[in-house]
């Protein structure tokens, strides 16, 4: 490949890494606000259901009648899906650096006017401040999930306001959760 080629390819690369930060930081603000409802709903179910209904009634003009169980599973499926999409962004764009890394050690046997924003000038002297946001966010946050959705399905099944059917179809998604964020740190810590 030549220079210009494997170049444009670099920089076509970095622009997916930062398009794919700007939907992990999306999602993960509707994470954080999904397990916020989850656990209001521990203590005020019915605030929230009447703060939803009004949601509703202000971005589409109408209400919709719904038990607290049906808003329950909902939210957790919401929450699934979101926490998905968040290791997703975040496992693309580990993947995308790792291959960077690549293209810039390309570049540098090809030319001598080495681009490294991303790779070799981005960690030399990195900041402790990034390395500790890189700890929380590949360590804290994802066993902090853990943690809640454990707490969260725990809560369920003591408070027994939820029937039977409701709560196996929670259980199933935190089991989800769980197995997909134990999957989500042994790609990022134990990577072959």
């Amino acid at each position: 490949m030549t220079v210009d080629l494997v170049y444009d390819h670099y920089k076509e690369t970095c622009q997916l890494v930062r398009d794919a930060e700007k939907s992990r930081t999306k999602n993960l603000f509707y994470l954080l606000i999904t397990i916020s409802i989850l656990y209001l709903q521990i203590i005020q179910p019915s605030a929230v259901i009447s703060m939803v209904d009004k949601v509703l009634i202000a971005k589409i003009g109408s209400s919709i009648e719904f038990s607290i169980s049906v808003f329950q599973s909902f939210i957790w499926f919401i929450f699934f899906g979101i926490l998905i999409a968040y290791y997703k962004s975040c496992v693309f764009i580990e993947r995308q650096y790792v291959y960077i890394h690549d293209l810039e050690k390309n570049l540098q046997t090809k030319t001598s006017q080495i681009p490294s924003r991303e790779g070799k000038s981005y960690l030399t002297n990195y900041p402790l401040f990034s390395e500790w946001i890189y700890y929380l966010f590949t360590w804290v946050f994802p066993i902090l999930i853990i943690i809640l959705v454990i707490g969260k399905i725990i809560t369920e099944y003591y408070s027994k306001a939820f029937p039977l059917p409701f709560l196996v179809v929670n259980s199933i998604i935190c089991i989800l959760c769980v197995i997909s964020t134990i999957l989500f740190l042994r790609l990022l810590h134990w990577k072959k």
